[in-house]
């Protein structure tokens, strides 16, 4: 869980990974997508929040990051023969 300050208190965000990648390296493709959103939330929220943002710009912004990471694991997967 990461948790950030802002104006308005403070905001937490957790996520949980679960099923991802099958049996072989899941807890690989878990921590691929996690760190992809924490580093969403550390450098990319911050701006999202002091400019104001549509719940529409995040579902867009997160579809982005899982259609990425999605093709990251899947090329991983690929290459390893899993």
């Amino acid at each position: 869980m990461e948790v950030a300050q802002t104006d308005q208190g403070q905001i937490a965000f957790a996520m949980i990974c679960d099923g991802m990648g099958g049996l072989a390296k899941g807890e690989l493709a878990s921590a691929t997508v996690i760190r992809a959103f924490a580093q969403w939330f550390q450098f990319d929220f911050p701006q999202m929040v002091q400019g104001g943002f549509s719940e529409e710009a995040l579902q867009l912004k997160w579809g982005g990051i899982i259609a990425a990471q999605n093709s990251r694991i899947e090329a991983y997967g690929g290459r390893e023969g899993i």
